[in-house]
């Protein structure tokens, strides 16, 4: 990932939210073993791509499924960085 700050990128915190290896993995692909164990979704399968940055926030502000919310862990500047990354994952 780039340097933080840079344009395009996410905060190191709301960045390490998403790349958890026990979460959706490195790529967002839930390519690793724990990401299948855990039920992560696959942050770049086109049914994410199509979901509405206001409907992305939302999940990560109050979570879904096994996903925790993470409106105590993020501000709202966070949560727009992270739904900016996620349109960059393919």
């Amino acid at each position: 990932m780039a340097t933080e700050g840079a344009p395009g990128t996410v905060p190191g915190s709301a960045a390490s939210k998403v790349e958890a290896p026990g979460c959706h993995g490195p790529t967002g692909h839930v390519d690793v073993p724990e990401s299948r164990a855990v039920g992560a979704k696959d942050l770049t399968r086109e049914e994410v791509r199509r979901m509405s940055d206001a409907a992305l926030a939302h999940q990560i502000r109050v979570g879904c499924g096994c996903m925790p919310g993470f409106r105590d862990g993020l501000g709202e500047r966070e949560i727009a960085a992270l739904v900016a990354y996620l349109r960059t994952l393919r």
